[in-house]
């Protein structure tokens, strides 16, 4: 898993989670915004500020955060190996799970 992606994920985690954050998950909150890219933390804040998750696997050919289908480019490109990929419908960053199409096919 890129890099990137998985401080994405870590991100989001923290994000979400119920509850107040103890003082070791704030720094590592802290730090993970600092390291990330300017519109990957703008993109995910969108929807972290919702409550909702910014970082979703696709299932089959479809995005597990709207449910509508991925465009074939993205299909192809996230099976090639491109990490950030976005869903053309909702713009949340995808990557591929176990079982889908998509990884079935590469």
């Amino acid at each position: 898993m890129d890099d990137t992606l998985a401080r994405l994920l870590r991100l989001q985690e923290l994000n979400l989670s119920p509850g107040v954050l103890h003082p070791a998950e704030e720094q590592e909150l802290a730090e993970l915004e600092d390291g990330m890219p300017g519109q990957h933390l703008r993109r995910a804040n969108r929807f972290f500020d919702r409550g909702r998750k910014a970082v979703v696997p696709i299932r089959g050919t479809t995005c597990s955060g709207c449910h509508l289908q991925i465009s074939r480019s993205v299909q192809i490109a996230l099976k090639q190996g491109f990490i950030l990929q976005t869903c053309d419908q909702c713009g949340r960053v995808l990557f591929l799970a176990e079982g889908s199409v998509a990884s079935a096919e590469a």
